[in-house]
């Protein structure tokens, strides 16, 4: 298996000899001690005992193997694993306490799935915990794992109420349909489990003079034009979003508001105007180099004068990071038979300097970066003229 495996906000690795001291650590939470005992740890050389021993695991078959979760800042939160049992083989995962409630589990797990069921070559994999972990039930649950049984059951040496799951890859979904499945938890994924606050205001306050005609692009839930419309209320904006639902959020959540909306992809679509601003965020990361370039003319065209193109997406900090992420999507398409230009829910995640490369190909005098976070990029680009 090809490490690091990049996720959104963190990575996961092999471990190493240094880390004894932040599995100890990790390992003495109460959630911890009360739901998997027997990965508790007392002392550093308990802990440095376990991982020269999961190190030695890397290189035997049928061994389990286990990998530390580790936030782009370097931070050691937890560890994921798969280990066999009696049928097959079961994930596991812990996050520590000082680290919970952020979705790091969940986006953990999502990025470790697919890359060792690939290595070990299955078709399903299991999970088992305790009925009243109630958060690990939400992992399972969010990262596609079905119910199989609830009852009485070995846990830990243990007769316990336990729940076993199990998993099998689902089929990818058209880009429509993803979003709409998901257009009632959105804003609190995006606000509470991404904690994207910061990054909605960063955005507006890119746009430092009146707006008079805003396109926005993958405008989903407006989550991005809240701070907007504060500053600008009378400002008009054309949106343009795959998701029906999504759009029947935002026209709810901005009554009164100017909104010309459009239920189309924005690749293909006539904007139908000229803007002074045009703005997308989190939407991007969904497509090619290919796409993006054909998109970015589009917009350079759709622009008035000195109109300006905020981009604020999910990025990569390495060339290595990108080709990963297009090779998953490559090799994702060509398992379930999805050509490639389909619209169907893949992510591409490029880095800013590879985006700022094609804005700049598609025309645009001047391109910066305002702000990059540790897995995201806010760029400016000015159709013509420059930024005083």
């Amino acid at each position: 298996m090809r490490l690091p495996i990049i996720a959104h906000r963190l990575y996961i690795a092999k471990f190493d000899e240094t880390m004894a001291a932040s599995v100890r650590e990790n390992s003495l939470d109460e959630d911890n001690r009360r739901f998997i005992p027997d990965e508790v740890f007392e002392t550093v050389e308990d802990a440095r005992k376990a991982v020269s021993a999961l190190i030695a695991f890397y290189a035997q078959k049928d061994a389990p193997q286990v990998y530390p979760v580790i936030l782009r800042d370097g931070r050691h939160i937890g560890h994921v694993q798969a280990y066999p049992i009696k049928n097959g083989w079961e994930i596991g995962y812990h996050v520590a306490k000082p680290f919970t409630g952020n979705g790091y589990a969940t986006e953990a797990v999502s990025a470790f799935l697919p890359r060792i069921m690939e290595q070990l070559g299955l078709t399903q994999i299991f999970a088992l915990c305790h009925a009243e972990n109630r958060a690990s039930r939400r992992v399972l649950t969010k990262c596609g794992f079905s119910l199989a049984y609830e009852g009485m059951g070995a846990y830990h040496g243990k007769e316990e109420f336990i729940c076993r799951y199990e998993y099998r890859p689902s089929k990818l979904e058209k880009m429509d349909a993803f979003f709409n499945a998901r257009a009632e938890i959105y804003d609190s994924h995006m606000l509470g489990d991404l904690k994207l606050e910061g990054f909605y205001k960063a955005i507006t306050a890119c746009f430092d003079t009146p707006v008079n005609h805003l396109l926005d692009l993958g405008c989903g839930t407006g989550l991005e034009l809240v701070g907007l419309f504060e500053k600008y209320p009378h400002m008009q904006v054309t949106g343009v979003d795959v998701s029906s639902i999504m759009l029947e959020q935002l026209r709810a959540k901005f009554p009164g508001r100017s909104l010309r909306l459009i239920c189309d992809s924005y690749l293909e679509v006539d904007f139908g105007g000229s803007f002074d601003g045009v703005l997308s965020t989190y939407s991007l990361h969904h497509f090619s180099e290919k796409e993006k370039l054909a998109l970015y003319r589009k917009i350079h065209a759709a622009l008035q004068g000195e109109g300006i193109f905020v981009f604020g997406d999910y990025t990569v900090s390495t060339i290595e990071g990108q080709q990963e992420a297009l090779d998953a999507s490559r090799r994702k398409r060509q398992e379930q038979g999805v050509a490639e230009g389909e619209c169907y829910h893949l992510d591409i995640p490029l880095t800013p300097e590879t985006e700022l490369r094609l804005i700049r190909a598609a025309g645009f005098a001047e391109t910066q970066i305002v702000r990059q976070w540790e897995n995201a990029s806010l760029i400016i680009a000015r159709k013509s003229g420059s930024f005083r």
